[in-house]
């Protein structure tokens, strides 16, 4: 096993990853402080996460998405299409063809766009879960809840008339931790209705603790509960976020989220140097 690892940065609406692959580093070398370290924008690479793909000898590809904390996540919409991108680029997949790879949630499907832009199928439960204790969250005078959707990982989706909400990073932090989301708690999602068709989305996200500025699962979950609450005949929104803009489509009982995604460099890193 190599010492110095070759590894690719993507971004995805500046949604950032490290993308590694099991032709150059097993899975079960990434503990948790390999991974914070490489993730760390001073000592380390920098990014919000970092994926590894095995594709060797499978006939579907795996993804396994680590939060910049060094803990695992079940599934990350932007990291998706970063994947899809990656996989492009190294010529695992084909532009001409419906993909598949296979996440710690499931099977999703994605395509490249005439346009550039890369669509990926996200998976979601059901129904919205109800947590009636969500009644009792402590929210400022200018911010109501609208509910909570489990995207791969949980989503608690608040809304605001403020464009320009100060101090969100602060209020997504109190929340995030909050005892009726358990130990693992959520992300927090505020959303803003610019128009009938365009939503404006912020995220904390666990594990990078912080407000990023995109989060694939965080706008699909606020388009779900925004569309359930407000528009039901509804069946795709334009997002707007810090990092760029998304759309969610609804379609035949499946969800779409579309966005760009680049290759920012490539390099090398050493592993336990």
């Amino acid at each position: 096993m190599r010492s110095i690892i070759p590894f690719t940065k993507v971004e995805a609406t500046g949604n950032d990853f490290i993308l590694l692959n099991d032709r150059d580093i097993e899975l079960d070398l990434l503990n948790s402080t390999v991974i914070k370290k490489w993730c760390d924008r001073h000592f380390g690479i920098g990014a919000d996460g970092l994926i590894h793909v095995a594709f060797q000898d499978l006939k579907i590809p795996k993804m396994t998405f680590f939060n910049a904390d060094g803990s695992r996540g079940k599934m990350c919409g932007n990291g998706l299409r970063a994947v899809a991108k990656y996989l492009l680029t190294i010529g695992v997949c084909s532009k001409k063809s419906e993909n598949t790879i296979e996440a710690d949630d499931g099977l999703h499907s994605y395509f490249f766009e005439d346009t550039g832009l890369i669509t990926v199928e996200l998976l979601v439960n059901s129904s919205s879960e109800t947590l009636p204790d969500l009644i009792g969250l402590p929210l400022p005078d200018n911010v109501e809840l609208l509910g909570f959707r489990r995207v791969g990982v949980p989503h608690l989706v608040l809304e605001t008339k403020e464009p320009e909400f100060k101090n969100f990073e602060a209020l997504g932090r109190s929340l995030r931790y909050s005892s009726v989301f358990g130990t693992q708690g959520t992300n927090v999602n505020l959303i803003n209705s610019i128009d009938e068709n365009t939503l404006q989305v912020r995220t904390y996200e666990r594990g990078v603790e912080a407000e990023t500025l995109s989060c694939g699962t965080g706008v699909t979950a606020s388009t779900l509960v925004f569309l359930e609450k407000k528009n039901p005949q509804k069946t795709e929104l334009n997002i707007e976020t810090r990092g760029g803009k998304l759309k969610v489509v609804l379609k035949q009982g499946r969800i779409f989220l579309s966005g760009p995604a680049n290759v920012v460099f490539v390099g090398h890193i050493v592993l336990n140097g």
